[in-house]
């Protein structure tokens, strides 16, 4: 089991959960600063440039065999070509544990069953 972790563009974001289908993922907003040159913008006149710039966070848990698909798959959707296209890493998972259930290991990736017991999550504003 890896953890894959990619860093791109936000505006690319959709392409790649759309053409690569992943699935059982996070994304998180992230600002960061690479080789990519700061953005200048004003405020009141002054110019003052931008050092960090804004990217998507998307981490996912995949199983060995899928690791490889996906580790060309996420950057041939986020390509653009230009400095600051992003980076793409895999971490080794020590352990897996999905929460619901107590299932681990490589069956904590996707449920085959739903429970049913369980009625409707319903969310109530205050």
């Amino acid at each position: 089991m890896k953890l894959l972790t990619a860093i791109i563009r936000p505006e690319r974001l959709s392409g790649v959960l759309e053409r690569e289908n992943l699935t059982h993922l996070t994304v998180t907003p992230a600002v960061g600063r690479g080789s990519e040159p700061p953005l200048t913008n004003t405020y009141y006149g002054t110019p003052r440039a931008q050092w960090l710039h804004r990217r998507s966070r998307i981490d996912v848990a995949l199983a060995d065999a899928q690791v490889e698909r996906a580790v060309s798959a996420v950057p041939n959707a986020a390509l653009t070509g230009r400095v600051g296209d992003g980076k793409i890493w895999t971490q080794p998972i020590a352990a897996l544990a999905r929460i619901w259930d107590g299932a681990g290991g490589g069956d904590a990736f996707i449920p085959t069953v739903l429970p049913t017991d369980r009625g409707p999550q319903v969310f109530h504003s205050r």
